[in-house]
């Protein structure tokens, strides 16, 4: 696995409350290749993820999830268990999960594991700059 993958969550472009995480993963597939796998896992499942539930919020404090999406993840395979019952909330890791889970149904040849996204930083000094 020698492909370094940063997943970001929130706004990403920083255009609107600047609020974003970044969970970096390595993986056996490349960018386009999830992003493949990815589309052919959403239609296993019978929806988009990140698009009917990554923007859907009311407050910043995680995304919600409807009874009918839930019982499709399960159905397809995907562990809902990072799902908070009491009021169908997804929240940071669980929101990885999930999708890297859809990533796997779309292509089971998928490994991954969870590293420092500071793996890869080189801190070159220039505190005084900002």
């Amino acid at each position: 696995m020698n492909n370094i993958i940063n997943l970001i969550l929130g706004d990403w472009s920083h255009d609107g409350h600047g609020r974003a995480s970044i969970t970096t993963i390595r993986s056996n597939l490349t960018k386009p290749e999830m992003d493949e796998a990815y589309i052919v896992g959403t239609k296993k499942v019978g929806f988009s993820f990140i698009e009917e539930v990554g923007v859907d919020f009311d407050d910043y404090s995680g995304c919600s999830i409807d009874q009918e999406q839930t019982d499709m993840l399960e159905e397809a395979g995907v562990d809902t268990s990072c799902i908070d019952y009491s009021d169908h909330r997804i929240y940071e890791e669980g929101f990885v999960d999930i999708y890297l889970d859809i990533v796997k149904l779309g292509d089971d040849t998928f490994e991954w594991e969870r590293v420092s996204h500071e793996e890869n930083h080189i801190r070159i000094g220039g505190y005084g700059i900002f």
